[in-house]
């Protein structure tokens, strides 16, 4: 300790220290409180696992780390470049670096995060059949398919199942990519069912 009578010494422990200070006033008055220096060897540091997120989508960045300061680069797409675990709204990929440091001790380490955007849904354009009519349903942009409600289909899981509904009725389809985004998307058809004329 450099100077053992001031408000702010400056400390140098080479090991884990507690220390103690005594305010005492004219009056016989006086006040004891302490502060603990942790002295490590290194800084440890683990900004996490390289990741996949759906575009748009935000993501916590959980560093493990006992440092007691960080600096993320690039910040742009960060809510606090000197945060521990920042949260990241990337817009492309983009690989993340931080350094951690307590005093002049520093360690530093990189998380990737891949962005892929969400399925592209497409249940295809309202249509209107005649009566007694079917119809072949077209899904499109994605790897694998559901549609709502089942009725009235040969096979709700595909992308182009047939319906034969006796009335005007509205489809909801799931569209999923096992190969991206690992979110649904979803889009609606109507078919509206016409009744014959007489004449």
């Amino acid at each position: 300790i450099n100077n053992p009578n001031s408000f702010t010494p400056l400390v140098s422990p080479k090991i884990s220290t507690t220390y103690y200070a005594t305010l005492s006033e004219s009056r016989g008055c006086s006040a004891l409180d302490s502060v603990r220096v942790n002295v490590v060897d290194f800084v440890s540091l683990k900004a996490g696992n390289d990741t996949t997120i759906c575009l748009t989508d935000e993501i916590k960045l959980n560093t493990r780390s006992n440092a007691l300061h960080y600096i993320w680069t690039p910040a742009l797409s960060l809510d606090n470049d000197s945060a521990q675990s920042p949260i990241a709204i990337p817009t492309e990929n983009t690989t993340y670096h931080v350094v951690g440091s307590i005093g002049k001790c520093k360690t530093a380490d990189d998380v990737s995060v891949r962005v892929v955007p969400y399925p592209k849904a497409d249940a295809g354009a309202d249509t209107t059949i005649c009566v007694s009519r079917s119809y072949q349903l077209h899904a499109t942009g994605g790897s694998s398919y559901l549609w709502s409600p089942k009725i009235f289909l040969d096979n709700a899981s595909s992308p182009n199942p047939v319906s034969t509904p006796p009335q005007s009725i509205r489809y909801v389809v799931q569209v999923n990519d096992i190969l991206g985004c690992p979110k649904p998307v979803f889009d609606t058809v109507i078919i509206n069912r016409q009744k014959l004329v007489a004449d």
